[in-house]
Parts: C-alpha cells; sequence; structure tokens
C-alpha cells in the first residue's frame, strides 16, 4: 500500500497519521474520482463559463487538500489561479494537466 501512495507522488505517512483506518480513507478517495465536476470542468472552460470553473475548482482543490492528494490539489488551483487572474489562455493546457493527474490517481484508487 505504501508503494501505491508513493507512486501517485502522496504522502504516506501523513496520510496515515490523518486517516488511521486507510481502507475508509481510500473508500472516500475513491467517491471523490467520482464526483462528475472533473470531466464537466472541460464542458465549462468550452462554454467560457468562468464562475462556474471557479467554483467547481475551488470545491476540488479543497477536498484534494483535506485529502491529502496534494498533485492533484496542485492541478486544480492552477485552473483556479488561471480564472482569478483572467489568464483564460492556459486554461485548457492546465485543465489537461489536471486531467492527466487525476486520471493517474482515480485509475490506482478506483481499479
Amino acid at each position: 500500500m505504501k508503494e501505491k501512495y508513493k507512486m501517485l507522488g502522496l504522502d504516506y505517512d501523513l496520510i496515515a497519521s490523518e486517516f488511521p483506518d486507510l481502507n475508509e480513507y481510500e473508500t472516500v478517495v475513491s467517491a471523490y474520482f467520482n464526483d462528475p465536476f472533473f470531466l464537466e470542468l472541460r464542458e465549462m472552460i468550452e462554454a467560457q463559463d468562468y464562475e462556474m470553473v471557479k467554483d467547481a475548482a475551488k470545491g476540488l482543490y479543497f477536498l484534494a487538500q483535506d485529502l491529502k492528494l496534494y498533485p492533484l490539489y496542485y492541478a486544480l488551483v492552477e485552473i483556479y489561479a488561471d480564472i482569478e487572474e483572467e489568464t483564460v489562455n492556459d486554461l485548457m493546457k492546465h485543465y489537461e494537466e489536471m486531467l492527466t493527474v487525476y486520471q493517474k490517481m482515480r485509475g490506482v484508487f478506483c481499479a
């Protein structure tokens, strides 16, 4: 299990200290990865609905932070920052980068 977390760039010791029951933690993480906003973000970006992108990214990154999924957290913060800083030209690129991290993690936790 430790190797799985390390492979994803996660701090196993930090997660285990915060979530002593790792089976329950992984159940919660699996549910989180099934949040439809991860995939709906693309539609929001294409529709230029930047307020929805901002709200969805913020909600997702707060949960990623709480779950100690820091690589995903940082990728989601990039999307949020694009909206905050009005640098929407980078938005789709940052979405694609986040999607890569999301798919890798989801593939491990939801296998």
